[in-house]
């Protein structure tokens, strides 16, 4: 335990070799739809924008519509519930799923973009998001039944 001088002090406000040696002890809530929604569209640099920077750097523009993003926040927090809770990480793993296809195809796609043949950027809806992620929601941990 910590006395004297320490007792107003922050853990936080300690150098990081006594932050590990204090024994705090938090229980943490699963994350939500609405905080993986709040993650991907209120953080600088979120995914969604690091996802969308990456594609144009192969010349390729990409657009998350608002469903789209609320549909890869929910998708997240689903998957979440039925595999092992990964937290916010998981958004990592369905944006790079949502945008696999993408991704593996963008010098191809860049190019037809430059010659006008596809009408604009590539819009990732919810609809997309359910198309590219229907394999993974149905997939089940089945670690839970090996004994």
């Amino acid at each position: 335990m910590v006395s004297g001088a320490f007792h107003q002090v922050a853990p936080s406000d300690l150098l990081p070799e006594l932050q590990g040696r204090l024994p705090i002890r938090v229980k943490f809530h699963p994350l939500v739809a609405a905080d993986f929604e709040a993650i991907l569209t209120r953080t600088r640099h979120g995914l969604v924008e690091q996802c969308v920077a990456l594609l144009a750097t192969e010349g390729l523009a990409v657009a998350f519509t608002a469903c789209g993003v609320a549909e890869v926040a929910a998708s997240a927090a689903e998957l979440n519930r039925g595999a092992q809770d990964i937290g916010a990480r998981r958004l990592h793993a369905v944006i790079s799923q949502v945008t696999d296809e993408i991704s593996f195809m963008a010098h191809k796609l860049a190019e037809e973009q430059a010659a006008g043949d596809d009408g604009g950027p590539i819009t990732i809806d919810a609809a997309y998001v359910k198309k590219h992620l229907s394999m993974a929601e149905t997939q089940v941990d089945l670690s839970r039944y090996v004994l």
